[in-house]
Parts: structure tokens; sequence; C-alpha cells
């Protein structure tokens, strides 16, 4: 079965800086920046209300609601605060593209850097900080990327440099994997 992952780079301390801030325009900012992108349109009143409610609790720090989705409010930060790794090769992606690179299990395994949130989520959350990011790239070589599959090895690299990059600009990886 294929998923696909939804992945920002940002830098950490302005996620910091939103969860928690009960700040009105930041929130209008962040809900403008993902109106019809990460807000479903009006064909889906219940999840529009669904991601507004949780929006709002992750900007006001409320995270113990059970049957509010934080992670998905947690993307909608990330996409209006940093920048969308845009590469076809994460979209139908199966856990085994990474897995086999180590890099999501040491993604999945790190967990947030932020408080715990309380309830459910469609997303298993992947987060690399920049530090991690320069360990993992100096771990890579040829062989650990190489794979039978041409489109499979290309689109590895393709990830690679991207992190790459991430690190030399000093930014974090997260990533939204369901």
């Amino acid at each position: 079965m294929s998923y696909s992952v939804f992945a920002y780079l940002v830098d950490k301390t302005k996620l910091d800086s939103v969860i928690g801030c009960k700040d009105r325009a930041t929130h209008q900012r962040i809900a403008d920046a993902n109106e019809g992108m990460l807000l479903p349109d009006e064909g889906e009143p219940e999840e529009r209300l669904l991601a507004e409610q949780s929006l709002t609790a992750l900007i006001e720090g409320e995270l113990q609601n059970e049957g509010l989705d934080y992670l998905y409010a947690l993307e909608m930060v990330c996409n209006a605060n940093g920048e969308r790794v845009d590469l076809p090769s994460l979209e139908g992606v199966h856990w085994s593209f990474f897995d086999e690179l180590g890099m999501l299990k040491e993604a999945s395994s790190t967990g947030l850097p932020f408080p715990p949130f309380a309830g459910e989520s469609r997303y298993e959350p992947l987060y690399l900080s920049r530090e991690q990011l320069r360990k993992l790239i100096q771990k890579w070589d040829d062989e650990s990327i190489a794979h039978e599959d041409r489109e499979v090895q290309a689109a590895r690299y393709e990830l690679l440099e991207v992190l790459e990059s991430a690190a030399d600009d000093g930014l974090d990886f997260i990533g939204f994997y369901g």
C-alpha cells in the first residue's frame, strides 16, 4: 500500500513561536496560507471544522483535546512558515522507500520536539533536526542509496540533495506520512 509524505523544511524556532502564541493575526495568516490547500473546501464542512478547531487549539496552546488532530494543524503551521518539499517521488511512496534508507525509522523514532499532543491523527510524524540531518547525510553513501529500481534510486538522490540543502541552510525536516 502506498501513501504520501508531506515534508517541509522549517526553522523549528518559528514553529515554537506559533504553538501557544494566542495571536489572532498569526492564526489568520496560517489559515489564509492554507486556504484551498490544507483547509478542506466547503464541500467537506466536518473536516474543515475539525481542521479549524485543531489549528485554533494549537495556537491557543490547548493540546489535550482528544477529538482534535494536532498533527494536521502542525502541518498547516509548517506550510505557512516553511518550505514544502515538492518532490514527485514523495507522492504514492511505500514506507520501505524510506525505511531501507534508515531515514524514516530514525525520523519517526525521534518524536516531535513539541509538547505531547492528545488525540489521534491521520499522520505519522517524521522529524529530523538540522543536527540529525547532518549526521544522517554523513552516513549515506552510494551503496546505501543504491536500489535495483532506477526510479527509486533517482528519487533517493533527489531527496538527499534536498536534505543536504536544508542542512546547509540550517533548517529542520518535518514530515507527515499518511
